[in-house]
């Protein structure tokens, strides 16, 4: 096989610097391929940081707030003040039963979440990639305070990320982890969260030559904005847009073919404005419908095959959209969550569990 390959090597150095990436066998782009994997894991992971600090009860009636003129309309409709002790009797911001803000309170709550991802990934011509990744995220939220006429929040979090994509060329097995610290703003009906993570996964991407092992590194800033709509006491519609940018530390190496791959790190920035209509059912359950477009748009990544420069190859940007459905316990909160990705780059489904305790 050695042999064969490096028979045919001068033809297809020759068609990859005419600009035909096609003709380059596809495990010289594995590191391309994990780096892509990585800008979309970091969207899921702050999506889904920024759903579980927040919280879409707790949101929702902050937002909400003005429509609550009294103890007993409140109580109608979500449940015992202990429960939902988000408001004193004359509206403004409290915590269980009508309790001034603690600046003091060490903690707010603790959370835990379970993702899974399973879609079929296409980056340029390379084949399509089956892939699934499982997620384990956790974090602690601290104490409120206020600032200004809003309410400021902060909080860390970490996780593991396992996962594998295949093709009829490729097997490349990921397994990483990564940590964020997370602020958050509140000011009436308007939300601003941000957060900075960063992250490491080890890949092995087995070809028809063997297995190439390499490290991936990524550090990034995202921000997420949303305004709350209520268009009664039950219903919100909250438009909003993620931003945010990934440094990505490719790896060069020398592959099991013999083949010297030097990668150049990217640059990856997002842009995803998103739409989510949140129905309050009553008796602690809350319901959400979203759909967001993720633009994900790449800068460096170029490939050196020993000595000659290989056309970069990139994927294209996707529909996400989903529907989650929440219960609040005492101080326990449960989230289910389903959603599809659509597009030429990304199709497939996602589904998770979300477990927060207040404190």
């Amino acid at each position: 096989m050695k042999k064969l390959y490096y028979t045919i090597l001068p033809a297809i150095l020759t068609l990859s610097t005419s600009n035909n990436a096609h003709a380059v066998p596809e495990h010289i782009y594995a590191n391309t391929i994990t780096t892509h994997n990585i800008a979309t894991l970091q969207h899921h992971i702050t999506q889904t940081a920024f759903n579980a600090f927040e919280g879409s009860i707790e949101r929702h009636l902050y937002s909400n707030k003005t429509q609550q003129k009294n103890t007993s309309s409140r109580k109608d409709i979500y449940g015992t003040m202990q429960t939902y002790g988000e408001y004193n009797d004359d509206g403004s911001f409290g915590r269980n039963g009508g309790d001034t803000i603690n600046p003091d309170l060490i903690l707010n709550n603790v959370w835990i979440n379970y993702q899974h991802l399973g879609d079929d990934a296409k980056i340029d011509n390379i084949s399509a990639l089956e892939s699934n990744f499982d997620m384990i995220i956790g974090g602690l939220a601290g104490g409120e305070a206020k600032m200004g006429n809003g309410i400021s929040k902060w909080g860390i979090y970490g996780g593991y990320i396992g996962g594998k994509q295949e093709n009829k060329s490729l097997n490349i097995d990921e397994q990483g982890g990564f940590v964020g610290v997370y602020n958050g703003f509140d000011m009436g009906q308007f939300n601003l969260s941000s957060t900075i993570i960063g992250g490491t996964i080890d890949n092995s991407a087995k070809n028809d030559f063997g297995s190439d092992d390499y490290t991936n590194l990524w550090i990034g800033g995202i921000i997420n904005a949303t305004y709350d709509i209520p268009l009664d006491e039950t219903f919100t519609i909250r438009p909003g847009a993620q931003i945010g940018y990934t440094w990505i530390k490719s790896k060069s190496y020398t592959s099991a073919s013999s083949d010297i791959i030097k990668n150049d790190n990217f640059s990856i920035f997002e842009v995803s404005p998103e739409i989510r209509m949140l129905k309050h059912i009553g008796n602690g359950w809350l319901g959400s419908l979203n759909g967001k477009y993720v633009m994900l748009i790449s800068n460096g990544g170029n490939i050196t095959l020993n000595t000659s420069r290989i056309d970069r190859i990139k994927t294209d940007n996707f529909f996400e959209y989903g529907i989650s459905l929440e219960k609040h316990i005492s101080k326990t909160n449960i989230s289910l969550n389903i959603g599809r990705r659509d597009s030429n780059s990304r199709y497939g489904w996602i589904g998770g569990i979300n477990i927060k305790h207040i404190f």
